[in-house]
């Protein structure tokens, strides 16, 4: 979701919100944020990186860990490195070339090294044949060749061999083995000379790390300012990718909301990054907040796709009497969550059936999408507004109502490639155990659409706006090592806006 603010002083605000947290919750570092590319739209984890651009990620990411690092909590950057899919994801080998690696899917950590994060997370599988918790590129790279000074920690038992990885550089081991590895490098190192001064260096280094992310002084925070923070954050991060003339909406109007997503908002990635928020807004318990005109029906269950008569009669009648819909519908989270990939990019067919329904009913429809990473959009022929909510956070239902009625306008930009099929992406997920080739090289995501000439269905970097604007001028002054473009914009419309400049 925030990937499409383009907004470093947006990550920059929720980075200082979560560190506050971790303070009040008595934790020294935040396991995150998560710099891997979305190199293929089915990843089962792309609900926790932030896109297919690799300079994109490196900035906002490095906001991000800036702020929460300046109140003396660590971060745990990850997945350390060319972990781009579930399938596999304990020892599948990346086969990935130099150039790809360097200009893609490192290039994001490049950047946020520079912020000096106290951990780097090291995945589970393979890169060009060796373990990533044992990879030479810890000590070549991230140490001396990036000036890392931090400590790397493995992903959640993804340590194959305890001293390989401790040579390698790995300092921490999670979870513990009780004993068990320990005893083996005990044993090892009386005669390895090379093990002992790794290990000194290793203990260096999480010396040096217990001492400065210590247990602090507990700070209190207020749940209902931060609940506004998130509110912020997802409605300036949301994309608006149609408007045929039916939004910002008016409180007078008759609207009708339909959707089980409206009184069960999917708000969060599943797995491991499943959070306790303070408080869960559902678009059911907080319409009257905005128009007293407003009429509910679920319309499907979320739990399975199977038709209900009864619910669809419910839904197409309440159309029919309004004069417009604002229908929620996207991916429940036993579509798309962490441990699998998804098999395409479909919508579960019951919420199209009704979609096509509502459509003959009345033609006048708002999509609200509740996706992770890219759905089959196709479904908008049947609309005449279409708002890309994501994952949008336990204020997302504030988020979506406060830019369909016109409280906040749209400024939201995509930084993934929303495509027509999965017929249209090069890149494939192997079935393959042993290894899965990045033979695309550099041409992920937009780089392969417009260099290949590929037909979208919404590129990179697009979303509408309630406003237009007009760029004055344009100036481009040439610098030793950089380029400064000096613009000029102006908002010509009536609405107090952001725009993403690109």
């Amino acid at each position: 979701l925030t990937a499409a603010s383009f907004d470093k002083e947006l990550l920059f605000i929720m980075g200082q919100a979560i560190g506050y947290e971790a303070l009040c919750q008595n934790v020294q570092v935040v396991l995150g944020p998560g710099v891997n590319l979305k190199r293929n739209p089915l990843c089962g984890r792309n609900f926790e990186y932030f896109s297919e651009d690799p300079h994109l990620t490196g900035e906002l990411a490095s906001a991000y860990v800036k702020a929460v690092e300046s109140l003396g909590i660590g971060t745990s950057v990850k997945h350390f490195f060319a972990n781009n899919q579930e399938k596999h994801r304990f020892y599948v080998d990346s086969c990935v070339d130099e150039r790809a690696l360097r200009e893609i899917y490192l290039k994001a950590f490049e950047r946020v090294v520079k912020e000096q994060p106290a951990t780097i997370m090291a995945s589970y599988n393979k890169i060009n044949g060796t373990y990533a918790t044992e990879h030479p590129y810890i000590s070549k790279m991230l140490r001396k060749e990036w000036g890392y000074k931090g400590i790397v920690v493995s992903d959640w038992g993804a340590v194959h061999d305890r001293i390989a990885s401790i040579k390698a550089g790995c300092d921490l081991e999670m979870p513990t083995s009780f004993g068990y590895r320990t005893k083996q490098v005990l044993d090892a190192i009386a005669n390895d000379e090379n093990l002992r001064l790794a290990i000194t260096r290793s203990s260096d280094r999480m010396i040096e790390f217990a001492k400065k992310y210590k247990k602090q002084l507990e700070v209190p925070f207020d749940p209902k300012a931060h609940h506004e923070i998130a509110r912020k954050i997802a409605s300036e991060s949301m994309v608006l990718l149609k408007n045929e003339n039916i939004l910002p909406l008016d409180s007078k109007e008759k609207v009708a909301l339909i959707g089980g997503f409206a009184e069960t908002m999917r708000y969060q990635g599943g797995g491991s990054s499943h959070v306790n928020p303070t408080f869960v807004s559902h678009l059911k318990d907080i319409y009257p907040n905005y128009s007293q005109h407003i009429t509910y029906a679920k319309g499907y269950h979320l739990d399975h796709e199977k038709n209900d008569e009864s619910l669809i009669d419910e839904a197409i009648e309440i159309a029919k009497e309004s004069d417009k819909v604002i229908y929620v519908m996207g991916l429940p989270e036993y579509m798309e969550t962490e441990g699998f990939d998804r098999s395409d990019i479909h919508i579960p067919y019951h919420q199209v059936h009704l979609l096509e329904l509502l459509h003959e009913a009345n033609p006048n429809i708002i999509i609200v999408m509740i996706s992770s990473s890219v759905v089959d959009l196709s479904c908008d022929r049947f609309a005449k507004g279409l708002l890309q909510a994501y994952l949008g956070g336990q204020a997302s239902s504030e988020a979506i109502l406060d830019i369909l009625y016109g409280k906040v306008n749209p400024s939201g930009r995509l930084a993934e490639t929303f495509i027509h099929d999965m017929e249209s992406c090069n890149v494939k997920l192997t079935d393959d155990n042993h290894s899965v080739h990045y033979e695309e090289s550099i041409f992920i995501g937009y780089r392969y659409y417009n260099s290949f000439n590929v037909k979208v269905k919404y590129p990179f970097g697009y979303g509408l706006s309630y406003t237009t604007f007009d760029y004055k001028t344009v100036l481009l002054d040439e610098k030793k090592d950089h380029f400064l473009i000096d613009i000029i914009i102006k908002n010509t419309g009536a609405v107090k806006v952001k725009e993403v400049i690109q």
